[in-house]
């Protein structure tokens, strides 16, 4: 089966925009872990961009890929590697990587933390008394942070396997519709979860509960595997960048231009009521748009092999695990320093991404790292074989 090049790099530009978005949390109003003091709502509008479509496109790439997986493997081998590849890195992110986040959390909002050895220690003690106003659904203070993209992502891969059979007609059945159903079907799907879930179910990442965030995501994660079971939606889609994009990006502008509106219009209340169900049905169309457009961009310019993708594939999911650990933590440093408007958010932004850079190098030659990183052991090239000199040839 011809590799899906497109794929691998969107999947691989969607988590590296992960590290932007992250890094610009800082800078804008939105409550997060740290924060700067220097704000901008010219970020804010750049980052309303991507947030409505940024998760469910890693979740639907996440479909896709499972679907190639599961050409690859037996069942039960792909759910032992999946499960080794998700839930390893998961509590050794809980236990290790992820409690410098909220130690620089406290720490920023005047919290007592002590030393780092005595704050970690007090984390892995169940209900200790620090941790007060920091409790989770998990245990006591332990938390997942920006790791809970992994439990749902193990929840769903073992859900769509155990489906698989009943999700492969419905698969087949996605080449038939035309474009414009393909758009309308999906959106209007989404659009019914934010009317009836979203108000219910706000978003918590906490698996349980979270029933809005599991019915979009679950669903768009499903979508990915049947779009990648259905060569005929992907030609479909073929040719199609530039007309999806621009609808994308129209629509963008005219959600900005209906959140710019006063609450109250003055048209009355039935007009606004339709209204907000008209402009939620829009919002879901135009990300489902987004995810449309971005693949088939990817499909007209990045379906080639290259050096730096290959690098980038076995990088990514180390750098994800990494990557708000360290922005938190050299973020809360570089805050106190006063570096200014602008060496302030490069700096946290550059030493991100080499810090991601060189704790990857680290990882990838040590085999305890990579088990617990969730990468493949590293294959050692067997020795050539020496061939006898021919006779006479001495």
């Amino acid at each position: 089966m011809e590799r899906r090049y497109d794929l691998d790099w969107l999947r691989v530009l969607a988590f590296a925009l992960l590290i932007f978005y992250h890094t610009g949390m800082m800078y804008v109003s939105w409550d997060w872990h740290i924060s700067s003091e220097f704000q901008s709502e010219s970020l804010k509008l750049a980052m309303l961009l991507v947030n409505p479509w940024r998760l469910p496109l890693l979740f639907f790439i996440s479909g896709c890929a499972l679907y190639f997986a599961q050409q690859r493997y037996p069942l039960s081998r792909l759910l032992n590697l999946r499960s080794q590849r998700l839930l390893i890195p998961l509590v050794f992110g809980i236990l290790v990587i992820v409690p410098p986040q909220l130690f620089f959390e406290m720490r920023q909002a005047g919290e007592a933390t002590g030393h780092y050895g005595q704050f970690w220690q007090a984390y892995l003690t169940p209900n200790d008394p620090l941790f007060s106003r920091h409790r989770t659904p998990l245990f006591g203070q332990m938390t997942w942070n920006h790791l809970w993209f992994i439990p749902y992502l193990w929840c769903y891969s073992v859900l769509i396997l155990g489906l698989r059979q009943l999700l492969i007609l419905p698969s087949k059945w996605l080449g038939q519709l035309p474009l414009a159903l393909l758009l309308l079907i999906p959106g209007s799907l989404l659009a019914c979860y934010g009317f009836w879930l979203r108000p219910q179910f706000p978003s918590t990442h906490a698996l349980l509960g979270d029933w809005y965030n599991h019915a979009t995501y679950l669903t768009v994660f499903a979508l990915g595997y049947g779009f990648a079971a259905c060569d005929a939606v992907w030609l479909k889609l073929k040719g199609k960048h530039w007309p999806l994009l621009i609808m994308a990006l129209s629509g963008y502008a005219i959600l900005m231009w209906e959140d710019s509106l006063p609450e109250n219009t003055g048209l009355g209340e039935t007009v606004e009521y339709w209204g907000d169900i008209v402009f939620t049905w829009f919002y879901y169309c135009t990300l489902w748009c987004w995810i449309l457009a971005l693949c088939a961009l990817a499909m007209r310019f990045l379906n080639h092999n290259s050096r730096a993708l290959r690098y980038a594939n076995g990088a990514v999911y180390p750098y994800y695990i990494l990557h708000q650990t360290i922005t938190v933590s050299i973020g809360y440093y570089l805050v106190e320093a006063q570096w200014g408007p602008i060496m302030e958010p490069l700096g946290v932004l550059a030493i991100t991404f080499l810090g991601c850079a060189v704790g990857y190098e680290i990882i990838a030659r040590i085999h305890l790292l990579r088990w617990l990183f969730g990468l493949a052991p590293k294959v050692i090239p067997a020795p050539k074989k020496q061939t006898q000199p021919a006779i006479g040839n001495t």
